[in-house]
């Protein structure tokens, strides 16, 4: 047992080590996100804030990590079945995901995974792609999985 946690602790050391040697980037942005599907008949377009670090593992490969928050306004008014009228709350998303994608040039394509929580609790496989001009990234990712779906586009700043 002695050596299965010495082994074990050995191993986390020199991961940690070895990922923090990767060449890094990091980025702030923001999101515009429009529902599709069931979910566009409930929510209106909203928005979102982002928090992005990219890893590179070797010159096309990376790994991205992101955060981020955001928001979707219900509709004023629903009817149901029954005709009776509703309405739903607005929806607070907070997110963890991360992936690999491929830089291709000046353009990134690549897939995430990861959890959404706050007002939905589900994991995802997100798919994206972003142009990168100098310091700015312009991207868009496409959330088709569990019950809340839509496309974002994103624009953030690189630091």
């Amino acid at each position: 047992m002695k050596k299965l946690i010495l082994t074990l602790t050995f191993l986390v050391i020199t991961q940690t080590v070895s990922f923090a040697q990767l060449k890094s980037s990091s980025s702030f942005g923001f999101r515009y996100i429009v529902p599709t599907g069931t979910t566009a008949d409930v929510y209106d377009n909203g928005w979102g804030l982002t928090g992005t670090t990219n890893f590179e593992v070797i010159p096309m490969l990376g790994i991205t990590v992101v955060g981020s928050w955001s928001t979707l306004s219900s509709k004023d008014a629903l009817v149901d079945d029954q005709g009776n009228i509703i309405a739903a709350n607005d929806l607070s998303i907070i997110g963890f995901t991360a992936g690999p994608y491929l830089k291709l040039g000046f353009i990134d394509v690549g897939v995430k995974g990861g959890y959404y929580f706050d007002d939905i609790h589900e994991w995802v496989v997100i798919p994206f792609a972003e142009v990168d001009f100098w310091k700015i990234s312009i991207g868009g990712e496409y959330k088709a999985t569990e019950d809340v779906k839509w496309f974002s586009a994103y624009l953030n700043y690189n630091f």
